[in-house]
């Protein structure tokens, strides 16, 4: 069954033309090649989409921080997203696109993962949405489907982190972690 979650508009923009980027707080995220708040031109928006369908317009391109956006949206590792435009990203009649940058507080922390070692415990602290409820899984083979690794912890994040010691280490040459929302 299908079930459309929103509709675009010439004022929230128009004419989506690349995939969605699913951000780490739950929502979806995208461009549009026209339409927005510049009526006098229409160059393009970048959107916020609840999965519950609430569609919200984030930024609007004007000509000089680039217009048609046709690619989509790369989260980077600084919880920024990232894109490219077709044409504008400049003052003159030869601007032929940009790559920008757009400041979301995605409620994630901007610090790498990191683990430590401690006389066979491992501790990991994973950045995610702060009160979010996350699981942690495991497994010692990456052959397996997700549904044969074996879930090690639920538990709900505080301060953008999640935080979780693995005593059950001896005798593996290695383990595999990955975090998800359940």
């Amino acid at each position: 069954m299908l079930t459309t979650l929103a509709n675009f508009g010439y004022l929230v923009g128009s004419s989506p033309e690349s995939a969605l980027t699913f951000g780490p707080d739950g929502n979806l995220y995208g461009t549009t090649s026209s339409g927005g708040t510049n009526t006098a031109h229409s160059w393009g928006t970048v959107f916020r989409l609840t999965t519950n369908g609430v569609l919200t317009t984030l930024a609007d391109f004007t000509y000089t921080n680039g217009n048609f956006a046709q690619g989509g949206l790369t989260l980077g590792p600084d919880g920024k997203f990232y894109g490219t435009t077709y044409f504008g990203g400049g003052n003159d009649a030869n601007a032929s696109g940009a790559i920008y940058r757009l400041n979301v507080d995605l409620g994630i922390a901007t610090k790498p993962p990191s683990i430590r070692w401690n006389a066979g415990a491992v501790t990991l602290n994973l950045p995610t949405v702060s009160g979010s409820t996350n699981r942690l899984w495991v497994t010692t083979n990456l052959d397996l489907p997700m549904a044969q690794w074996q879930v090690l912890a639920t538990n709900v994040a505080a301060g953008g982190l999640f935080q979780f010691t693995d005593t059950n280490t001896p005798g593996y040459p290695m383990k595999f972690y990955r975090l998800s929302v359940p």
